[in-house]
């Protein structure tokens, strides 16, 4: 690695990635975040633009990819032990730069090779997103209503068993605020999720999912809750099942699933 990293070899075991992507975010950072474990490695750029683009390697499954999907594997993989963390600074143009240049350049030639003789596993390209700060509109709204109807799931046993949902979810957004700060003027009225800022679409079912995940956490391990969690998660798998393209188009599908989890 060049330059001087402002972190070095950070313990996934410790660090949140997600968090720190989004602290780095809003600082304006410019640069890279590198993630390395034996067999996997990937590389989150900042732009000065604002702008976030990642990148993948991973050995076992020989696939090399860049994009939105990609960004969110290597969020999920940061989540293992064993990995390590590295922040490097960048300026504008190094970060360009190193954007451009192919990735893992040596292990391409030897891919290359091996697909030569028919040994290569399969390789996958993906189109390269940003992710902008200002999501469109419409996504914005689609997603708000996706979050609403999530919301609305969990409220149903929660009014069944005559328990305050309203108070649970604006104890679980203070609980999450620190990782969520717009979730400090989030409210949930008349069966809607109202946001007042601009959240992009990824960021909002973040917000949402860790809210809900928060409250369901607090009846885990309380046999009185466990017919209610029973028909919690059985509503939500009907919903993602009826929802699944509407999630797709959005690549929110995989943040839904760690309600579930």
């Amino acid at each position: 690695m060049r330059g001087n990293p402002i972190h070095e070899n950070l313990s996934t075991a410790f660090v949140d990635l997600t968090a720190l992507v989004r602290h780095l975010r809003g600082l304006q950072f410019v640069g890279s975040v590198r993630l390395e474990f034996a067999s996997y490695e990937a590389e989150i750029f900042f732009t000065p633009a604002g702008r976030i683009q990642a990148r993948e390697y991973d050995r076992l499954a020989g696939r090399i990819a860049q994009g939105e999907r990609a960004f969110r594997r290597i969020l999920r993989r940061a989540k293992e032990p064993m990995g390590r963390i590295h922040v490097l600074p960048l300026g504008p143009k190094e970060t360009a730069a190193r954007m451009r240049k192919t990735f893992v350049d040596d292990r391409l030639v030897a891919l290359a090779q091996d697909a030569a003789f028919g040994k290569a596993d399969t390789l996958v390209l993906e189109e390269i997103s940003a992710f902008t700060s200002k999501p469109t509109r419409a996504a914005n709204n689609n997603a708000a209503e996706l979050a609403s109807e999530l919301i609305l799931i969990v409220k149903d046993p929660f009014d069944r068993a005559k328990m305050d949902f309203r108070a649970a979810f604006t104890a679980a957004c203070r609980g999450v605020a620190e990782g969520y700060p717009f979730l400090g003027s989030a409210d949930f009225e008349g069966d809607k999720l109202k946001v007042e800022t601009h959240v992009p679409t990824g960021e909002l079912f973040e917000g949402v999912t860790a809210v809900l995940s928060h409250m369901i956490r607090q009846l885990r391990g309380d046999a009185r809750f466990e017919k209610m969690l029973i028909y919690t998660r059985h509503r939500l798998l009907q919903h993602l099942s009826a929802r699944h393209d509407r999630y797709s188009r959005l690549g929110i599908l995989d943040t839904v699933d760690r309600i579930l989890g």
